[in-house]
């Protein structure tokens, strides 16, 4: 989930039902977007068959940013220079006045997760935010979560919602999310509309959530599972509501995740 502008867009990829989705690094000789084997390469097993459906995806999102003014040439400048990911490129968040670290127990386990990727633990800040809606939202440099909310999630969902959060860190997702809609002029009240389901920008932002998802389930066997198991207890509790456009359905998420787990179980993967 992603702050606003910045509660807003941090509400935007919130993942309070799934809570999770999937982000753009282009390789220059390629049109996969691949990024993981470049964060943890030990695990860098990738679907092939999923990231293509992924990459037609994203062809159909530039499609429809093309329709409203955004050509492809723009979009692709917008994400330039995010192809690899190293510590250089997400500054280290910055304590505001106001802010509340949270609690050292939860810190722990979301700094073992970070580990796990090219982000250096203690540049992205933990913050817990009682007053957001969520059990989890990032922006650029920072976790946000409810700890309330987020203690009443069963383990597995709350290693993949976290999982699924870095993914949108490492691809800075909030910052090419707040570049496109600004260049689009849209306001939030006009995206939280259910009139704008199929607005291009609600399009790209259920790409970038799908990206998310993916790429942290894609992590290990043990994240993909977690998928699974948090797209189905919220599926379960809290219905198929698709956050108003913003987020593919639980339902699809489920199918994405047991789709993920399949194909590690019987061994369909490749390095990208």
């Amino acid at each position: 989930m992603l702050n606003n502008s910045m509660k807003f867009l941090r509400y935007i990829f919130v993942i309070v039902s799934l809570a999770a989705g999937v982000g753009l690094i282009e390789r220059q000789h390629s049109t996969t977007f691949c990024k993981q084997e470049e964060t943890t390469p030990t695990l860098a097993m990738l679907s092939q068959n999923l990231l293509q459906s992924l990459n037609k995806e994203l062809i159909e999102v530039k499609k429809k940013l093309e329709s409203i003014g955004i050509k492809t040439t723009t979009f692709d400048a917008i994400h330039k220079g995010n192809s690899k990911v190293s510590p250089g490129i997400v500054q280290p968040h910055t304590m505001k006045h106001g802010e509340e670290l949270v609690s050292p127990q939860l810190r722990n386990l979301i700094q073992d997760i970070i580990k796990k990727t090219a982000l250096d633990p203690e540049s992205i800040g933990i913050i817990h935010d009682k007053n957001q809606d969520s059990e989890a939202s990032s922006d650029e440099n920072t976790i946000y979560l409810n700890e309330k909310l987020f203690s009443n999630l069963s383990q597995a969902a709350q290693r993949f919602i976290i999982a699924h959060e870095l993914q949108h860190i490492l691809f800075q997702d909030s910052k090419h999310y707040t570049k496109l809609a600004k260049r689009i002029g849209i306001s939030a009240e006009e995206l939280s509309d259910r009139g704008n389901l199929d607005h291009p920008l609600c399009h790209y932002s259920r790409f970038l959530e799908k990206r998310a998802d993916l790429y942290a389930a894609l992590m290990s066997p043990e994240y993909a599972q977690d998928y699974l198991t948090c797209t189905q207890e919220q599926l379960h509790q809290l219905g198929d509501d698709p956050f108003n456009g913003t987020h593919p359905t639980r339902s699809e998420r489920v199918t994405l995740a047991q789709r993920a787990v399949n194909e590690i179980q019987h061994g369909s993967l490749c390095v990208a």
